[in-house]
This record gives C-alpha cells, sequence and structure tokens, in this order.
C-alpha cells in the first residue's frame, strides 16, 4: 500500500493524466511501442484511437489488451475490442477498465468508421464513461463523443487527426469539472515497404502539448519492431509484433523518468484475411 501511495503521489505531481484512462486514449501495445502513436494508423484498435482508421482495416477481429502501469497492481489498464464490416464501412466495439475498488474508471464505446473518397475517410465514436471512487465518494458518468478523418496525400504519407470529447462533457458539477478534451494530429511517411516512421502533436486543451516521434519497422517475416519517444512527460519507448495467420500478438513497453516501465501486451485474432 506504501508503494501504491509513493507511486500516485509522484504520478499526481509530475502528470496525473498518467494514470487515467479518462481521455479516452488508453494505451495498446503497438502504439505504446511507437512512442504513443497512433492517429494515423490503420488497425484493430484504431475504435480506441482514431475511429477513421477503421475503414482501413476493413477486416472482423477481435483483440484484448492489458497493461501493468509502473508495475503496480492497482494501476493496472485491460481493453476488449471488436471490429465488424457492416454499410460499407467498419463498426467497432471496445470496453475498457482501469484502477481499483478506491478508484476506476470504465468505458464502454462503439465506433464507426467509413472510406469516403481515394484520399480521405472518416470515423465518429460515441463513450459512456463511468467513474467510481469508493466508500463515501459515490460515482459518476459522462456520455463523450469523438470524432477522426484520415487523408492519403501521397503513396508515402499519410495524415490523421482526431478529437476526443468533442462535447465538452461535465463530469461532475462541482467545480465544472470536465471530461479532458483532447486533440490530435499526426503525419505517418512510408519510407519503404518495411519502415514506417511517424510524428504526431497532442493537446489537451487544458494542458501542456505533447510531441510524439515513432517508427515500425517490418524487420522480416512475421517480426516487427517499434521504438518511440514523447515529451511532457519524457517517455521512451519499444515493443515488438507477431503475426501468425491470423493471430497478432503485440508487447510493448514505457519508461518514465521518474515512475519507470509500463509493460504491455495485446492479443488480437483476425477472421478475414487482408
Amino acid at each position: 500500500m506504501k508503494h501504491t501511495l509513493l507511486i500516485l503521489c509522484f504520478g499526481i505531481f509530475f502528470s496525473s493524466d498518467l494514470f487515467s484512462s479518462t481521455g479516452g486514449l488508453w494505451n495498446n501495445p503497438r502504439s505504446s511501442g511507437m512512442g504513443n502513436i497512433s492517429v494515423m494508423l490503420s488497425d484493430h484498435w484504431s475504435s480506441q484511437k482514431n475511429p477513421a482508421g477503421l475503414a482501413h482495416w476493413g477486416r472482423m477481429s477481435f483483440g484484448a489488451c492489458y497493461e501493468n502501469r509502473f508495475m503496480v497492481p492497482e494501476l493496472a489498464a485491460m481493453g476488449l475490442g471488436v471490429s465488424v464490416p457492416v454499410m460499407n464501412g467498419v463498426m467497432g466495439l471496445s470496453v475498457s477498465s482501469f484502477g481499483y475498488e478506491l478508484y476506476g474508471e470504465n468505458n464502454i464505446g462503439l465506433a464507426f468508421g467509413k472510406i469516403l473518397s481515394e484520399q480521405f475517410s472518416m470515423g465518429i465514436k460515441l463513450n459512456y464513461l463511468s467513474i467510481n471512487q469508493g466508500e463515501d465518494y459515490g460515482s459518476m458518468g459522462a456520455v463523450i463523443g469523438e470524432i477522426g478523418v484520415m487523408a492519403k496525400i501521397s503513396d508515402e504519407f499519410n495524415l490523421g487527426a482526431h478529437i476526443y470529447n468533442v462535447n465538452r462533457a461535465k463530469i461532475d458539477d462541482y467545480q465544472n469539472e470536465r471530461v479532458p478534451s483532447i486533440l490530435r494530429i499526426g503525419l505517418g511517411y512510408q519510407m519503404n515497404e518495411k519502415v514506417l516512421l511517424c510524428v504526431e502533436a497532442e493537446k489537451d486543451i487544458d494542458a501542456k502539448a505533447r510531441i510524439k516521434v515513432g517508427m515500425d519497422y517490418h524487420i522480416i517475416d512475421p517480426l516487427f519492431i517499434r521504438a518511440g519517444v514523447n515529451t511532457n512527460p519524457a517517455i521512451i519507448s519499444f515493443g515488438f509484433g507477431l503475426i501468425w495467420k491470423r493471430f497478432i500478438f503485440d508487447f510493448s513497453t514505457n519508461k518514465h523518468s521518474v515512475l519507470g516501465y509500463s509493460p504491455q501486451l495485446g492479443l488480437i485474432f483476425a477472421i478475414n484475411k487482408d
């Protein structure tokens, strides 16, 4: 318990949102291994990061991931996701959970992504976020909207943008407390068939901007190697992915300069082949 309280104190002092999945941007192991970059990526987890990416994923798939945040069980985060091609687009259902009995967050969301033209895709998502504070503090909840777009600039460059909490949802009347509204924009550069380089900027409207840089290197079949960094706070990341038939296994870890490591793993089963 002392260890947990120490971690929480450090986290509140340095960056309170490191602990919270509020903001809907809880990580998946692929994104985490690339420095928490995601806005221009198209994969199973696009429903959690940028629903516009679901349209390019275009597969029925099931996935689960788990993060041991700062190696403290009370700060663990986990998520489940399903994507299904429907109505000339792809629908994604996601469920996530963070925390323990004294403080926990649970989120369920439904997303839809659609290709609008050869260059553009768009996605929307609706979430319900509940926060449970334990003991006599009760619980709170809010409905949260998201919108995302992707643009193919050329064969090499792909642009993504996403806004979380477009409706500025209020979580509590006390001091007019609202769920964070987060804006992200990023650019991906497909250097060649094996190397993807990405840069992303993230801005909580009530906090400093973050800059992220990451790479995904398809070193050999079936292995991918990933690395990245981001600012505010300073975090370095690395990870790998393995694809075997219809299974995708990902592992990553982030290292915070003060709070240490946050390992994460995930497994995806894709029913449809590309």
